[in-house]
């Protein structure tokens, strides 16, 4: 089982995202007022591929969202998936949503920079 972290970040709702994490694994550690790293490489097993466990935590963080806020408008998160807990870190530190860095985290990092440089 290769080493798999996430990220999730959450500035308007960071107890959202602790407590997402928490449903996801055992293993988390906060850093700062809107973050929390956790352990996932153990869900493969049970989810799948890194981009399915990503998309779970994205639906958890808006379910989590929605009940804290009563509304259904887009929660402003952010969620980075990948090998090591500074890569995750970066990637949701990048923009709001989900990013998933399968193998080559440099290159996740750079397609996300042009992605927000042609928006």
């Amino acid at each position: 089982m290769s080493p798999l972290f996430a990220c999730l970040r959450s500035p308007r709702l960071p107890a959202a995202a602790v407590a997402v994490a928490k449903d996801f694994s055992p293993r988390l550690q906060r850093y700062g007022s809107d973050s929390v790293v956790l352990d996932v490489g153990g869900l493969s097993r049970l989810l799948g591929e890194p981009p399915i466990i990503a998309e779970e935590l994205d639906r958890a963080m808006r379910l989590a969202a929605q009940a804290c806020s009563g509304a259904n408008d887009s929660p402003e998160h952010a969620i980075g998936v990948a090998s090591t807990q500074v890569a995750a870190m970066l990637l949701s530190s990048a923009r709001p949503g989900v990013a998933v860095a399968n193998g080559d985290v440099a290159a996740a990092q750079r397609q996300m920079t042009s992605t927000e440089d042609s928006e």
